[in-house]
């Protein structure tokens, strides 16, 4: 079947209107579609900054402690130092 110069027009606008009626009822869906994933993206994001600044207060906790026995056995070394040198000067004399 072929169309002659005025269905070939109708066709065409037929064709163009149905198109972009659905192309501008997709548009809006889409714009939801991405809005909802950004917003995913976003809830994910929080989620995982969250985690990570828990982490964070764990490892600062755990540092505080080292440096806590860090300095306690400073503090005994030296203790032992002193009484090494103590012991060395009574063993002296």
């Amino acid at each position: 079947m072929q169309l002659n110069i005025k269905q070939r027009g109708r066709y065409r606008r037929f064709f163009l209107t149905d198109c972009c009626h659905s192309q501008q009822e997709t548009l809006p869906s889409q714009q939801i579609y991405a809005v909802e994933g950004t917003a995913t993206t976003i809830d994910e994001l929080g989620e995982s900054s969250r985690a990570c600044a828990l982490q964070a207060e764990a490892a600062a906790f755990g540092a505080k402690q080292a440096i806590a026995l860090t300095a306690g056995g400073s503090q005994a070394l030296d203790n032992t130092l002193k009484e090494m040198v103590t012991l060395t000067q009574i063993a002296l004399f």
